[in-house]
């Protein structure tokens, strides 16, 4: 039930402690003005539907009077009209028959058709902020903030987000969010479609002299029938815009696990914890069973147009390296693989039209970072090092990768005087240490050696120390370095 795509903010899913007041739990450097007082019910026997709130008006609510009712005026009965002459009978016809079904297009004609027609974009494979955006320029939806100002308007649209938030966030006291979106610290950026709300963002600024301030998230969500059309998205970027002339550059809010894809689909990232040096630090209040996300809101970032902005970026990417790779050059294929005869005949690679050009050479195979994979051409430092990580991949060596911990077995420096690791090993390579195999060799059996000195054949201490020493003597490592 909770909003799972569109839901998020401080309170999401977090129900205050028995016993607690959540008014209590919020501690703020600025008091809070007291709500304006609601309206007085309208009567009983004519209540209100809560999903289509009432305007908010001072003092009892009229009832409007009913305009009286007119008596029934009487009619003549109309005269019996005559009987229509029998039309002859038609005459009979064959049923239509249906014209055959076209066949369904395949999938070359459905390729070349996308090819005659490409600038035609199919509405599944659109962003959701970009069907938002349609609709808002076509004036179906649009983004305004709205506080507390007691206008009519403005007070129906607030209790229709207030409703909103009750229906997503189940688990939220219906009153401590009527609390906080009525209250006038606080601030709402709405979705109104067609003249009603139908989703929005509850905030709250925080200024401060010698720096820009922040803004917290109360609570975000959109009407259920509404989502998946992008208003979420939408709606998050006309609010970095919006507090980007108020000068606020950061976004805090508490997310629930179920808002935190939501949040970081839109620039948040989860706050260090005990980030006690942060701005918002005594500002806003911790909860627990939430996760405290943040976003740092660019000056240079148009928001409302940032998938343009990624779009034109990704195409610049693709035109430089499309000048500087040759993929898109065909080369003629071979025509002479076979003798006269008909019989194979050996091909050196550098005829193959192509190989040349792409920058292939003899015994060379390139990977990944430019580096050779041949092993024989690696300094000894980075074998060594190559040749640890694949010890510690071994089963039996889970007990040889980090130094003995003295706190714990206190007599072990007692008894081994040489101690040994593969740590100790990789932080000797690292460090230059090892001038031949043999070095690496030693301090591999030392390792062995201390183990089965200290424990007792039975153990499986002892017992790995045999596994690996078979494990370690079996490497090409060793093989190479002897011839």
């Amino acid at each position: 039930g909770i909003n799972a795509e569109y839901g998020g903010g401080r309170e999401i899913g977090m129900e205050p402690e028995p016993g607690d007041d959540p008014a209590a739990k919020r501690q703020r450097t600025e008091p809070v003005a007291a709500p304006v007082p609601a309206a007085e019910p309208a009567p009983a026997s004519a209540p209100a539907p809560p999903t289509t709130p009432a305007p908010i008006v001072q003092g009892p609510s009229p009832v409007p009077a009913q305009a009286p009712v007119p008596a029934p005026v009487p009619v003549p009965a109309p005269a019996p009209a005559a009987a229509p002459a029998p039309s002859p009978a038609p005459a009979a016809t064959l049923p239509p028959v249906a014209p055959a079904p076209a066949p369904a297009a395949t999938s070359e004609q459905k390729h070349a058709a996308a090819a005659q027609n490409p600038d035609e974009k199919v509405a599944a494979y659109l962003s959701r902020d970009e069907t938002a955006k349609r609709e808002e320029a076509s004036g179906v939806i649009k983004f305004q903030v709205v506080t507390n100002d007691g206008k009519p308007e403005h007070m129906i649209w607030l209790v229709t987000l207030k409703n909103i938030f009750s229906t997503q966030l189940p688990n939220m006291p219906r009153e401590y969010i009527a609390r906080l979106v009525l209250d006038r610290n606080h601030k709402s950026l709405m979705v109104v479609k067609n003249g009603s709300c139908v989703g929005g963002i509850t905030f709250r600024c925080f200024h401060f002299r010698e720096q820009k301030g922040f803004a917290e998230i109360a609570f975000c969500a959109i009407k259920a029938e509404q989502q998946v059309k992008g208003y979420g998205t939408r709606l998050m970027n006309h609010l970095k815009e919006w507090v980007k002339t108020r000068q606020i550059d950061l976004f805090v809010t508490y997310a629930d696990n179920y808002a935190i894809g939501y949040f970081k689909k839109q620039g948040f990232t989860k706050s260090p914890a005990n980030h006690t040096d942060a701005r918002y630090a005594g500002y806003i209040k911790d909860y627990d069973g939430g996760t405290l996300m943040e976003c740092v809101i660019n000056d240079k970032v148009p928001y409302l147009a940032i998938n343009k902005m990624i779009e034109d970026q990704q195409k610049m990417v693709q035109n430089m390296v499309g000048s500087m790779v040759k993929s898109h050059i065909v080369h003629s294929g071979l025509s002479h693989a076979l003798d006269e005869s008909g019989n194979k005949m050996p091909l050196d690679p550098l005829q193959i039209p192509g190989v040349a050009e792409a920058g292939w050479k003899p015994m060379q195979k390139p990977v990944l970072r430019g580096r050779e994979n041949d092993p024989r051409a690696l300094p000894l430092r980075d074998k060594i090092l190559q040749l640890i990580v694949q010890l510690k991949r071994e089963s039996s060596s889970w007990p040889f990768h980090e130094n003995v911990d003295g706190d714990v077995v206190r007599d072990y420096y007692k008894i081994i005087t040489k101690p040994m690791s593969l740590a100790m090993m990789e932080t000797k390579a690292e460090n230059d240490k090892y001038t031949t195999a043999d070095e690496v060799r030693a301090d591999l059996l030392l390792v062995c050696d201390n183990c089965r000195s200290y424990n007792a054949p039975h153990t499986q201490y002892f017992k790995a120390a045999d596994i690996f020493e078979h494990a370690w003597k079996g490497k090409a490592f060793f093989r190479e370095e002897q011839h």
